[in-house]
């Protein structure tokens, strides 16, 4: 069953939220997976109006998955959840993941998204 993904660093929302919203749209994903997301102050509002925005529904992550967020259409049933943070690095960002166990028609798989570090220390 053909499923569309879609990958995106949002920047912390500093960019063109419109122009975001309007590329994701375009795309008609069934699943976005979200890098620096919010996860600071009313982070599940921000979560919500960003899914929103993109025609989606939060499936999982935020601030317990540090700044990943899993966003899916109503096509997707998520069945679980699951959050991560990585240990921290001293003098590094905190990192983590979000894991969301999903269905479309029989289709079973796990949708899982991190923002790694491209340093060989972490």
């Amino acid at each position: 069953m053909p499923l569309r993904v879609v990958s995106y660093n949002i920047h912390s929302q500093r960019d063109d939220t419109a122009a975001l919203a309007s590329v994701v749209r375009e795309a008609a994903p069934d699943v976005v997976i979200v890098q620096e997301a919010p996860r600071r102050l009313r982070w599940r509002q921000k979560s919500a109006a960003l899914a929103d925005s993109f025609g989606l529904v939060v499936a999982a992550g935020g601030l317990p998955s540090l700044g990943n967020l899993l966003l899916t259409s109503l096509r997707v049933r998520v069945t679980g959840t699951h959050c991560q943070r990585f240990p921290l690095t001293p003098g590094r960002h905190l990192r983590g993941a979000a894991y969301a166990r999903c269905q479309v028609g029989g289709a079973r798989f796990l949708l899982a998204g991190s923002h790694l570090s491209t340093d060989p220390a972490e």
